[in-house]
C-alpha cells in the first residue's frame, strides 16, 4: 500500500453508543474484504478488533482500534471507536483522522445519548456519516420506526437505502436473512451460519409493491438534498438512476440526508452492504473537509497533493510490544517517506524517519511512502504527541486541533 492514489483511499470510523454492535460489524467487514476468514465475537474474546487483553476481559472497545486493507482496488483503513463516553477522547482523534463516520446504532434499543453525540461530533468535524440500524434479527425489530426515531432525535432526513427482509416477507425480526437493496433492486439473502454466504438475485414478485413504495419514498427523500432535481422530479416524477445516485452522492456530503441501511452484524449481514457502499459513495480525502492549517499567522489551504509540502497530523500514540511507542498520523498533504527528515511544528525537534508502518489491528507491516489520506505509525519519535503536527522541515506547517475532552476523575 506505498503507492496508492489519492482517490483511491477511503478512511472511516465506527461511532456510536457503546454495545450496539460497532466492533462486530467492522469485523464483518473485515471478513467480507477478505482480511479475516471468521466472524469474530467480542463476547468471547475472539473479535479481530479487540485485541487488547482489557478489551477482552471486559467485553468493550477501550481504544481506537485501527485497520488498512486493500479491497477491489480502494485502499481502506478503518477505525473502531469506543461507545463508552469514559473514552471520549478516544472518538474525537479517529474523527480528525478520518473523511467519514459509519453511525451504528441498535435496532432493538433505539437512539441513545452516545448515538447523538457521536453523530454531532462527526457533523462538526465535516464528516459525512452514512447510518446502520444493526441488531434487525432482534424480537420485533423496526426498520421504519428505528428511521423516523433517528430522524426526529438527530433532525435530519434519513434515507432508507434497504428494505429488509424475514424470508418471503419485509421487515425485520429473528427470521431477519437478508435486505432488497432500493438503489439496485436486487435481493441479497444471507444463510443463518454466520459464513456470510450472500446470495444476490431478484426479490420476490410478492414484494413488488412494498419495493415501488419503498424506492419511491427513497427516491423523494433524495430528491430533497438538491432543488433543481427536486423541481425535475416534482414536475417528471421520475429521475434517472444516474441522477439518484449523484443527488444521494452531494447529499451525503453536505449533511442534508442520512442514509441508512440494514444489518445483523453477529449474523454477519452488513458487511458485505459497507464494502459496497464505500465504493459508490464514501468521499476520498480529496473530495473531504481539510483541517485548517497555519504558517506562522498566515492561513493555508493545504490540498491533497503528493507532490505538495508534506504535513501530517498525529492523531494517536500506542505501544507495541515489538516497535515501542507509535506516533499514528493521517498524512493531510504530500509524501511521507522513509529515510526522510521531518519537523515537529510544536517542540521544533527535527526527527529522521527509519520505519513507516501500517497498522492492522495488533499486526504491523512496513510501508516505503505514504501520500495524501494515507494513515500509518511511526516507531520512537522524541516528544511527540497526539494533535502534534509533523511538517517539512523547510516549511512551518502547523494543524488546528481542538484540545482533548477534560477527564472527570484522574
Amino acid at each position: 500500500m506505498s503507492e496508492i492514489e489519492v482517490g483511491s483511499r477511503r478512511n472511516f470510523a465506527f461511532v456510536g453508543h457503546g454495545g450496539d454492535g460497532k466492533t462486530t460489524l467492522a469485523d464483518s467487514l473485515l471478513m467480507a474484504a477478505g482480511v479475516t476468514n471468521r466472524l469474530g465475537s467480542v463476547e468471547e474474546g475472539t473479535s479481530f478488533m479487540n485485541y487488547l487483553p482489557e478489551e477482552k476481559a471486559r467485553r468493550i472497545t477501550i481504544s481506537d482500534s485501527i485497520c488498512s486493507f486493500e479491497h477491489k482496488g480502494l485502499a481502506y483503513t478503518v477505525i473502531d471507536t469506543p461507545g463508552d463516553s469514559n473514552f471520549a477522547g478516544e472518538l474525537q482523534a479517529a474523527l480528525r483522522a478520518v473523511d467519514h463516520a459509519v453511525l451504528v446504532f441498535s435496532c432493538r434499543d433505539g437512539v441513545k445519548v452516545g448515538t447523538k453525540k457521536a453523530y454531532r461530533q462527526a457533523r462538526e468535524q465535516g464528516l459525512s456519516v452514512l447510518a446502520v440500524a444493526n441488531k434487525m434479527d432482534a424480537p420485533r425489530a423496526d426498520f421504519d420506526a428505528s428511521a423516523q426515531a433517528l430522524e426526529e432525535a438527530l433532525s435530519v432526513r434519513v434515507v432508507r437505502l434497504h428494505l429488509p427482509l424475514s424470508g418471503e416477507t419485509a421487515g425485520g425480526g429473528e427470521a431477519y436473512d437478508g435486505y432488497v437493496d432500493l438503489l439496485s433492486g436486487k435481493c441479497h439473502t444471507f444463510a443463518m451460519d454466520e459464513a456470510g454466504t450472500e446470495t444476490v438475485g431478484e426479490p420476490p414478485e410478492a414484494l413488488a409493491d412494498a419495493i415501488g413504495e419503498a424506492r419511491t419514498a427513497m427516491i423523494e427523500a433524495i430528491a430533497e438534498a438538491d432543488d433543481e432535481i427536486l423541481e425535475k422530479y416534482l414536475e417528471q416524477e421520475h429521475l434517472e438512476d444516474d441522477e439518484i445516485e449523484r443527488t444521494l452522492q452531494k447529499g451525503i456530503r453536505n449533511g442534508m440526508v442520512l442514509p441508512l441501511i440494514s444489518a445483523a452484524a453477529n449474523r454477519n449481514i452488513g458487511g458485505s452492504a459497507l464494502a459496497e457502499i464505500s465504493l459508490r459513495f464514501f468521499p476520498a480525502p480529496d473530495q473531504a473537509v481539510l483541517p485548517v492549517a497555519r504558517s506562522g499567522e498566515e492561513e493555508l489551504v493545504l490540498g491533497s497533493d503528493p507532490a505538495g509540502p508534506f504535513a501530517a497530523l498525529v492523531f494517536k500514540s500506542t505501544a507495541d510490544r515489538y516497535a515501542g511507542t507509535l506516533s499514528i498520523l493521517r498524512v493531510i498533504s504530500g509524501t511521507l517517506r522513509s529515510d526522510m527528515t521531518i519537523q515537529n511544528s510544536r517542540t521544533g525537534t527535527r526527527e529522521r524517519v527509519s520505519k513507516i508502518l501500517s497498522l492492522k489491528c495488533e499486526g504491523t507491516s512496513e510501508l516505503l511512502e505514504i501520500g495524501p489520506g494515507g494513515i500509518g505509525a511511526l516507531p520512537k519519535l522524541k516528544d511527540t504527541k497526539p494533535g502534534d503536527t509533523l511538517a517539512d522541515e523547510k516549511i512551518q506547517i502547523s494543524i488546528e486541533v481542538s484540545p482533548p475532552p477534560r477527564g472527570m476523575i484522574s
